[in-house]
Protein backbone atom coordinates (compact mmCIF):
# COMPACT_ATOMS: atom_id res chain seq x y z
CA UNK A 1 0.00 0.00 0.00
CA UNK A 2 2.74 2.24 0.88
CA UNK A 3 3.97 2.47 -2.89
CA UNK A 4 1.30 3.47 -4.12
CA UNK A 5 -1.05 6.67 -4.14
CA UNK A 6 -3.48 6.91 -1.43
CA UNK A 7 -5.55 8.01 -4.50
CA UNK A 8 -5.79 4.57 -5.98
CA UNK A 9 -7.05 2.80 -2.37
CA UNK A 10 -9.84 5.37 -1.89
CA UNK A 11 -10.81 6.19 -5.37
CA UNK A 12 -10.57 3.38 -7.77
CA UNK A 13 -13.75 1.52 -7.89
CA UNK A 14 -13.81 -2.40 -7.54
CA UNK A 15 -16.36 -4.95 -7.11
CA UNK A 16 -16.67 -7.08 -4.23
CA UNK A 17 -18.75 -10.06 -2.97
CA UNK A 18 -21.88 -8.84 -0.83
CA UNK A 19 -21.52 -12.42 0.89
CA UNK A 20 -18.29 -13.44 0.75
CA UNK A 21 -17.10 -16.64 -1.67
CA UNK A 22 -15.38 -17.77 1.40
CA UNK A 23 -18.10 -18.10 3.85
CA UNK A 24 -20.58 -19.67 0.80
CA UNK A 25 -21.35 -16.40 -1.25
CA UNK A 26 -22.37 -16.76 -4.57
CA UNK A 27 -20.04 -15.65 -7.63
CA UNK A 28 -22.86 -13.89 -9.41
CA UNK A 29 -24.82 -10.07 -10.06
CA UNK A 30 -27.17 -10.73 -7.43
CA UNK A 31 -24.47 -11.07 -5.17
CA UNK A 32 -21.76 -8.04 -6.35
CA UNK A 33 -21.22 -4.58 -4.86
CA UNK A 34 -19.14 -1.52 -6.04
CA UNK A 35 -16.72 -0.44 -3.20
CA UNK A 36 -13.51 1.05 -3.00
CA UNK A 37 -9.89 -0.79 -3.06
CA UNK A 38 -9.82 0.27 0.31
CA UNK A 39 -12.65 -1.20 1.69
CA UNK A 40 -12.63 -4.21 -0.26
CA UNK A 41 -9.31 -4.90 1.66
CA UNK A 42 -10.87 -3.78 4.66
CA UNK A 43 -13.57 -6.09 4.21
CA UNK A 44 -11.60 -9.38 3.04
CA UNK A 45 -14.10 -12.46 4.17
CA UNK A 46 -16.07 -10.78 6.44
CA UNK A 47 -19.79 -10.35 6.45
CA UNK A 48 -20.91 -6.26 6.44
CA UNK A 49 -23.46 -7.20 9.94
CA UNK A 50 -20.09 -8.33 11.12
CA UNK A 51 -18.31 -4.60 10.37
CA UNK A 52 -21.63 -3.08 11.21
CA UNK A 53 -21.58 -1.90 7.23
CA UNK A 54 -24.65 -0.81 4.84
CA UNK A 55 -25.03 -1.40 1.15
CA UNK A 56 -26.45 1.65 -0.21
CA UNK A 57 -28.87 2.01 -3.19
CA UNK A 58 -27.34 2.28 -6.74
CA UNK A 59 -27.01 5.47 -7.97
CA UNK A 60 -28.56 7.02 -11.01
CA UNK A 61 -25.45 6.01 -14.04
CA UNK A 62 -26.78 8.96 -15.88
CA UNK A 63 -25.88 11.46 -13.28
CA UNK A 64 -22.37 10.21 -12.64
CA UNK A 65 -19.27 11.34 -14.02
CA UNK A 66 -16.39 8.85 -12.67
CA UNK A 67 -15.22 11.30 -10.84
CA UNK A 68 -14.21 13.52 -13.70
CA UNK A 69 -14.78 16.82 -12.35
CA UNK A 70 -12.60 15.69 -8.98
CA UNK A 71 -9.63 14.61 -11.13
CA UNK A 72 -9.67 17.91 -12.77
CA UNK A 73 -9.43 19.63 -9.62
CA UNK A 74 -6.98 18.05 -8.06
CA UNK A 75 -4.83 17.82 -11.53
CA UNK A 76 -5.20 21.88 -11.66
CA UNK A 77 -4.65 22.58 -7.93
CA UNK A 78 -1.03 20.35 -8.43
CA UNK A 79 0.41 21.53 -11.52
CA UNK A 80 3.55 19.15 -11.33
CA UNK A 81 1.18 16.18 -11.93
CA UNK A 82 1.32 17.27 -15.48
CA UNK A 83 4.70 16.45 -15.86
CA UNK A 84 3.71 13.11 -15.81
CA UNK A 85 2.44 12.51 -19.36
CA UNK A 86 -0.07 9.89 -18.47
CA UNK A 87 -1.71 12.38 -16.32
CA UNK A 88 -1.66 14.81 -18.82
CA UNK A 89 -3.26 12.74 -21.63
CA UNK A 90 -5.85 11.99 -19.05
CA UNK A 91 -6.60 15.42 -18.24
CA UNK A 92 -6.83 16.81 -21.82
CA UNK A 93 -9.53 14.01 -22.77
CA UNK A 94 -11.45 14.95 -19.51
CA UNK A 95 -11.69 18.49 -19.94
CA UNK A 96 -12.02 17.86 -23.73
CA UNK A 97 -15.48 15.87 -22.39
CA UNK A 98 -17.04 19.08 -21.22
Amino acid sequence: MEECHSAYWELVPTIDHIIPIAIGGEDNLSNYATTSMLHNSVKSNWTLEQLNWKLYPAGDINEYDGLTDLFVKLTENDLELFDDPYIKRWYKLSVGMK
